[in-house]
């Protein structure tokens, strides 16, 4: 996960989270591979609630941040055009 992050960085983005669904539950990932569920941060389950789309588990959710839309984008579109996600 650590590599995800770092590669949304080097693409252009200023910060980025990975969420992953586990067992209908967000877990915000951390360096470390530990994670903090949506009990702890209330956050992660108000997104879970405004997000309308059908998730599984395992599934990851990407969250980049920088200062413009496009730089957020851009990093996005090129980690998973060049890299992918094993």
């Amino acid at each position: 996960m650590l590599r995800i992050r770092d590669s949304l960085i080097r693409y252009g983005a200023e910060a980025a989270l990975i969420i992953c669904v586990k067992k209908e539950k967000f877990i915000l990932l951390s360096p470390q591979g530990n994670g903090i569920d949506e009990t702890v941060i209330k956050e992660l389950n108000e997104l879970k609630n405004r997000l309308n789309i059908e998730l599984h588990n395992y599934d990851l959710i990407l969250v980049s941040y920088a200062e413009s839309l496009e730089k957020c984008e851009t990093s996005l579109y090129k980690f998973i055009v060049l890299e992918g996600i094993d």
